[in-house]
């Protein structure tokens, strides 16, 4: 006979946060780190959490609330550490922070190809990008009176989408600003050609409006104007932070010739229509190179920026900036000669190994 104490999870009271901690490891900093280590924006210092014995924290972020013992939760990609059988490389895992302990493990269909984003309010409900190159959602915690999903819904188009369909999202974002929310970020990529494996554009920063559940993309639209990114660049990884006076910023990493990505600042505004936008001529370069995987992450006053850069070994080092410091605008960098060579070696020879691992066995994917 077997006998157990039934503990069910705590559903106390949650209360909405800023989510100031950014995942930095093992895949930002020493590429064998075997730790989760976290990036607290505000206090420029670094966190070690939990987690489960013999794994590796991957594509995971922070909620933007706190539950009633004043701590958040975690979401992420769980996967073996090199040389452990059986590898775990389809499961999202929902944990406490810094502990680690394991709330929800879910089996999933559709490779994590980026850290999740959370909805607005206090539910464990995220949207992450497939490796597939598809938008999907998923409720560990589903609403009273719904079953909930069994596997992540990819999110339906109900406008017309970029490239008529034809189109690769990355990196989604969305901010925990009540400007945004139905509204989320993120890099898009449409087919150049009618053929179904033609090559696909350089990537560019679109707005995309959601419907009231979540469930479907209901209007979209570029967040830059058409010349404030000069043909053959790529903007890619947004973050939004709120300013000081209240406004917001844009953060992005922009790369030109397949080359390393700089990290670039600009001022985000909505219009009354709700859609945000950049102004041309206002984008700033903060710092180059940076890795892109690894969003910015501002501080909860708006002041402060940190990012994770590549010394000129091609190691990653959290770079921290205050962002009043200069207010004059920088145009778009030009194209790097062929000096650099050895930290670009070293980034790319990292990125294809990575590639292989996090989204090498999805149909859709781009080789750089």
């Amino acid at each position: 006979v077997g006998l157990s104490r039934l503990a069910p999870e705590s559903r106390g009271p949650r209360t909405p946060a800023v989510a100031r901690h950014v995942l930095v490891s093992p895949l930002g900093l020493e590429p064998h780190a075997s730790g989760s280590v976290w990036l607290d924006a505000d206090l420029d210092r670094t966190t070690e959490a939990g987690l489960p014995d013999g794994q590796v924290l991957r594509h995971a972020s922070v909620s933007p609330w706190v539950d009633e013992s004043g701590k958040p939760q975690v979401i992420g990609r769980a996967v073996r550490r090199a040389g452990d059988p059986a590898p775990d490389l389809l499961s999202l895992v929902r944990m406490t922070f810094p502990e680690g302990r394991v709330l929800d493990r879910v089996a999933v269909g559709v490779l994590p190809a980026s850290a999740p984003c959370w909805a607005p309010g206090t539910r464990a409900r995220i949207v992450f990008g497939g490796g597939d190159g598809r938008l999907y959602r998923f409720d560990f915690e589903p609403a009273d009176g719904d079953a909930g999903d069994d596997q992540p819904r990819p999110l339906a188009w109900d406008c017309p989408p970029p490239g008529g369909g034809n189109l690769q999202i990355w990196s989604p974002c969305w901010p925990d600003d009540p400007r945004f929310a139905r509204t989320i970020l993120a890099a898009i990529s449409v087919q150049s050609t009618a053929s179904p494996r033609g090559p696909m554009t350089p990537t560019r920063i679109w707005w995309l409006r959601l419907d009231d559940e979540g469930d479907a993309i209901i209007d979209a639209g570029p967040v830059f104007d058409p010349d404030a990114i000069p043909t053959g660049f790529e903007a890619a990884a947004p973050s939004v932070g709120t300013t000081p006076e209240g406004g917001l910023a844009l953060a992005y990493y922009l790369r030109a010739d397949r080359k390393t990505w700089d990290l670039h600042l600009a001022p985000l505004t909505i219009d009354d229509a709700g859609r945000p936008r950049v102004a041309s001529g206002r984008v700033r370069r903060l710092a180059g190179p940076c890795r892109p995987f690894i969003p910015a992450a501002f501080s909860s006053d708006g002041r402060w920026i940190s990012a994770v850069q590549l010394d000129p070994n091609g190691r990653g080092m959290i770079l921290r900036l205050e962002l009043a410091a200069d207010e004059t605008p920088e145009p778009p960098p030009a194209p790097r000669v062929a000096g650099e060579k050895w930290a670009p070696m070293a980034t790319l020879v990292r990125a294809l190994l990575e590639g292989c691992l996090e989204i090498g066995a999805g149909e859709g994917c781009r080789w750089d």
